[in-house]
């Protein structure tokens, strides 16, 4: 039986739930194809499990699983040309999925359109088959007021106003929350398919690299693997990020259609530097927030180090060394029973196989240490 913990939206699968809010868990069974959700408050994580489930049913049965939309061009001479686009979450799929080119090719039976986000290839026949009947798409990109609005059958994350004749309206542009979402029907695109028979002719990769030209032909498949393998993008509002972040900042990420042995860090000091370390703080820092603790993460050399800090308030600076033993052993304990699934999930997500795990703990400001524990990788 196989299964994963998921944290909040937009972040990256986590180790066991000390990583994580406690709040939420998501629990996968592939060999019975069964997931359960469980406290998730965004819709979008019902949809990646759910996808989850169906891409792996799909890569078991002789398809190719992707992340991206795909449509057919009608050309001159009765000629077809299949286009498959692929980018993280928020970064444009929907929209060129979607576009209409100004009709350029209605003159020669237009374009079908198979989905904008999910769908499989059959690796015998390069026959592609959508997975989803409706599109759950950001709506920033559609103002209010946009002929497209009367195809979303329920939003979320978005706002409402009243019109000048009294009339509530939808606020779909990201103004008072970010990643304002809605599920739209598939009339939506009136030349809709939900099977493209003809083999995928040109895979695209949407980059947000500046050094990059607009557009690059690769010809060699290896060098077009490796690009999908490390995109260069920037952090969306369809992304849980922490306070501070430079949302304007390059990032290397790999594509979700590779391989999840595929590490964005070079290195466990680059990961305790990371956008994804913050976020894991961030939460943890959330649950344990009455225990006058906070916490975030280092490294040293291959050794994760849990970095505690104790409020003043607790009155800790006058016990004895044998005093904040007992104060703190408990909290290294609850980690000891499942720290070898901690151990391989950093192997198995990021290649690093850590010397082991350190909990230090620091007054308020750092200053003084006050207790420190090892538990090594056995």
């Amino acid at each position: 039986m196989n299964y994963e913990i998921e944290k909040t939206p937009g972040q990256r699968k986590c180790c066991r739930g000390f990583l994580c809010s406690f709040l939420t868990l998501c629990y996968f069974d592939t060999d019975q194809n069964c997931a359960a959700i469980l406290g998730m408050k965004y819709f979008g994580e019902h949809k990646k499990g759910t996808l989850t489930m169906a891409w792996a049913l799909a890569n078991r049965n002789g398809y190719a699983s992707c992340h991206g939309g795909q449509k057919e061009y009608s050309l001159e001479g009765g000629k077809k040309f299949v286009a498959s686009v692929y980018g993280l979450s928020g970064s444009g799929k929907s929209t060129l999925t979607h576009a209409k080119h100004n009709g350029k090719y209605d003159a020669f039976g237009g374009i079908k359109v198979l989905h904008d986000d999910a769908f499989i290839i059959n690796t015998d026949t390069c026959a592609s088959v959508a997975l989803e009947p409706t599109y759950f798409d950001k709506t920033a990109d559609y103002p209010t007021g946009c002929p497209d609005n009367k195809f979303l059958l329920t939003a979320q994350n978005c706002s409402a106003t009243l019109d000048e004749e009294g009339h509530v309206q939808l606020v779909t542009e990201d103004i008072r929350n970010g990643n304002g979402r809605a599920i739209k029907s598939k009339l939506w695109s009136p030349n809709r398919v939900d099977k493209i028979d003809a083999p995928v002719n040109a895979i695209f990769w949407i980059m947000k690299d500046p050094t990059i030209p607009p557009v690059v032909k690769l010809k060699g498949s290896a060098l077009a693997s490796v690009m999908g393998a490390t995109l260069a993008t920037k952090t969306s509002t369809a992304e849980r990020v922490a306070a501070g972040t430079d949302m304007n900042a390059l990032r290397i990420a790999p594509s979700e259609d590779t391989p999840s042995s595929v590490s964005a860090y070079d290195s466990l000091q680059a990961w305790a530097e990371s956008d994804e370390a913050a976020l894991a703080a961030e939460a943890t820092n959330e649950i344990i927030a009455s225990t006058g603790l906070t916490v975030k993460f280092a490294a040293d050399g291959n050794t994760l180090v849990y970095e505690y800090y104790a409020s003043d308030s607790l009155g800790l600076d006058s016990q004895s060394p044998e005093e904040l033993a007992t104060a703190f052993e408990p909290v290294v304990d609850q980690y000891r029973s499942s720290i070898s699934s901690l151990f391989d999930e950093f192997e198995s997500n990021f290649g690093f196989n850590l010397d082991g795990i350190r909990f230090v703990f620091y007054s308020e400001d750092g200053s003084k240490e006050l207790f420190s524990s090892e538990i090594p990788n056995e």
